[in-house]
């Protein structure tokens, strides 16, 4: 019985671990520049650029302004259908979201480095890191992950 016993935990710990996210996941890394960026291929689309999800662009996205940023570069989305969904969610690691938000910000913040985001794409979610912002050069660095679904395994 203790035999028993010891492998059932065992199979149970080996079960909770492989659950578990994978901390030593890579994530891609990306430079998003003004001529978009599709992130389930990976690439900037620059012959065809209804492909891209978004963009990066140096005016508050959708009309009108920011109270809280006079000058920045923004991420927008509102190409294809979108409406600019996306979620600032601060200085916090890639791994520590785990899904697309329920209600997405009303007042879009502009790209900010060490701030991770969620923005909704054309076929599916992406979250992202910034790691740096150019200058003069409308392009953001990047960290990112993409997921047909709502969902985020890494």
């Amino acid at each position: 019985m203790k035999k028993f016993s010891l492998v059932l935990f065992a199979f149970v710990v080996a079960a909770f671990i492989s659950c578990n996210k994978n901390d030593d996941f890579t994530y891609p890394e990306a430079t998003i520049t003004h001529f978009g960026f599709d992130f389930s291929a990976g690439i900037s689309d620059t012959v065809n650029w209804t492909n891209n999800d978004g963009e990066v662009i140096s005016w508050y996205p959708g009309g009108g302004t920011n109270p809280n940023y006079e000058s920045g570069y923004w991420w927008r989305n509102d190409q294809n259908g979108l409406s600019n969904e996306q979620k600032d969610f601060g200085t916090v690691g890639l791994s520590t979201i785990s899904g697309a938000p329920a209600d997405w910000d009303t007042l879009i913040n502009p790209l900010l480095a060490g701030h991770s985001y969620v923005v909704k794409c054309q076929d599916g979610y992406a979250k992202i890191e910034v790691l740096s912002l150019s200058d003069s050069d409308w392009e953001a660095k990047v960290k990112y992950y993409f997921s047909k679904t709502s969902s985020f395994d890494n």
